[in-house]
């Protein structure tokens, strides 16, 4: 949270409500984007099965790696800064067990989406790099965009399984079947 220090009916604890807003617009800009990342990155990490579902704790870092997003000697994202941001959004109760959609130790896409909205304001906020959070949101995926195809990064295994994740992946969105 990102705290603006009003106080009144207005503030919920939520932070300020106007940068809610913006980093939704910067999500939903970005949601096609978004999935195909998690789908590949939780695929990638995926033990020999190819899991859209479930983002391990292998494909979070495959997707921090590759998108530029651990800064060495930083006070608020190293690796272990981030690896913190994975445990704080795994959200499955204890007691619970692992179902299709919120496995024990791995992030579903709303866990993901919590992630990239705190992976931004420590990589982009609190490290004092003079933006918004909507700026910070934009910038969480700008570095990756410009390397090579994380697929292709991965080698021709990853592709392989790119190419099938893909195709399941548009098959459960649009309803088509994959071929």
């Amino acid at each position: 949270r990102h705290d603006d220090g009003l106080d009144g009916e207005h503030d919920h604890g939520w932070g300020d409500l106007d940068e809610m807003a913006q980093i939704k617009e910067v999500l939903c800009s970005r949601a096609s984007l978004i999935y195909d990342v998690f789908s590949l990155c939780a695929s990638l990490g995926s033990l020999g099965e190819e899991d859209i579902y479930a983002m391990t704790p292998v494909g979070y870092s495959i997707f921090c790696q590759h998108f530029g997003l651990v800064k060495p000697g930083s006070a608020h994202c190293t690796l272990s800064h981030l690896d913190v941001i994975f445990i704080t959004c795994d959200q499955v109760e204890v007691d619970t067990q692992d179902d299709m959609f919120n496995r024990k130790r791995a992030l579903n896409r709303a866990e993901f989406l919590n992630a990239l909205t705190r992976i931004a304001v420590a990589r982009y906020i609190l490290s004092g790099d003079g933006v918004d959070v909507s700026t910070a949101g934009g910038l969480v995926f700008a570095r990756g965009q410009r390397r090579q195809p994380l697929a292709a990064a991965r080698g021709g295994e990853g592709q392989g399984r790119a190419t099938r994740v893909a195709a399941r992946h548009h098959a459960l969105v649009l309803g088509a079947p994959a071929h």
